[in-house]
């Protein structure tokens, strides 16, 4: 492996691109809550609940702590191995369970 190889490899290793893409799409995120908040407030908050509020909510909010342990996990230096294990594993778990409820909702409705 030659000099410039060497440095290539070790540009390619400290680079924090994936952690800039997962600022965006938590300010992406952000936003589009703002935006559609007066709507969630009128439609879903005041009247009476039922199942498509409780729908609603299992595929709207947890994507805010899915999206926070991601964040976690892209951007914390020097995070401890059983800590990375347990982020790593509540990330996989709401993935999951975001998959469920999101492919789940159209059988029950």
């Amino acid at each position: 492996m030659s000099a410039s190889s060497g440095a290539a490899l070790r540009f390619l290793q400290q680079a924090r691109t994936p952690a800039y893409f997962s600022v965006t799409s938590v300010s992406v995120l952000i936003y589009d809550w703002f935006l559609t908040i007066d709507s969630e407030l009128a439609f879903i908050w005041n009247p009476k609940w039922n199942l498509g509020t409780l729908l609603y909510f299992l595929t709207r909010y947890p994507t805010f702590i899915d999206t926070a342990v991601f964040l976690y996990s892209a951007v914390g230096y020097s995070i401890p191995p059983p800590v990375c294990n347990l982020v790593i594993g509540v990330s996989y778990w709401m993935f999951l369970f975001g998959i469920l409820v999101a492919e789940g909702t159209p059988s029950l409705t």
